[in-house]
């Protein structure tokens, strides 16, 4: 295999990234490519500096869609999950989100007698995840989900539409997702 110029590997890794259909993390791109993480990482900082919207999650890379950018500044998107799981795997959800640079802005509940409860939560690391969950059991507090039988909805922020399908497919993949009734 001929070696490839600076210019070419950048061309080649720009495209393995648009064409992956999840994040691809630096070192799988290095060995890939016959060259270390760090040239790599240099990579993407020239690429980014081209002005390819290349976003890094704590799972690999992956390039904003420029179709999918909407006409504000703030280059930010939502989406609302219906989610269902116990007590125990509210870290487990959280992180889901989180890894993938999502921002869990609230939680809420439509209850069938009195309506739609909702609540803040603004979490975006690790440690608001730590926080949020060491609060809930420091001051035994039972989560708003617990009203509907653990069924409930989250507002998550992310940087890109991918990201949010990202997102969701984790969810899904962990049995988290539940279906819009």
């Amino acid at each position: 295999m001929k070696e490839l110029n600076g210019e070419e590997r950048r061309i080649k890794v720009l495209n393995m990234i648009k064409e992956s259909n999840s994040p691809l993390n630096g070192t799988a791109i290095s060995k890939k490519m016959g060259v270390s993480r760090q040239v790599i990482v240099n990579d993407i900082a020239l690429l980014r500096a081209n002005k390819y919207d290349i976003i890094s999650t704590n799972r690999g890379y992956i390039i904003q869609d420029a179709s999918n950018k909407v006409s504000n500044d703030k280059d930010v998107f939502t989406r609302v999950f219906k989610v269902e799981h116990n007590d125990f795997e509210i870290y487990e959800e959280l992180s889901c989100i989180v890894s993938l640079s999502g921002k869990v802005l609230d939680v809420f509940v439509d209850h069938e007698v009195y309506g739609k409860f909702f609540a803040q939560l603004n979490i975006s690391t690790t440690k608001d995840i730590d926080n949020f969950v060491s609060q809930m059991k420091e001051n035994e507090l039972v989560p708003l989900k617990n009203i509907t039988n653990n069924c409930h909805y989250h507002t998550v922020q992310a940087p890109s539409i991918k990201l949010l399908d990202l997102i969701e497919l984790e969810l899904s993949q962990k049995g988290f997702l539940k279906n819009n009734d």
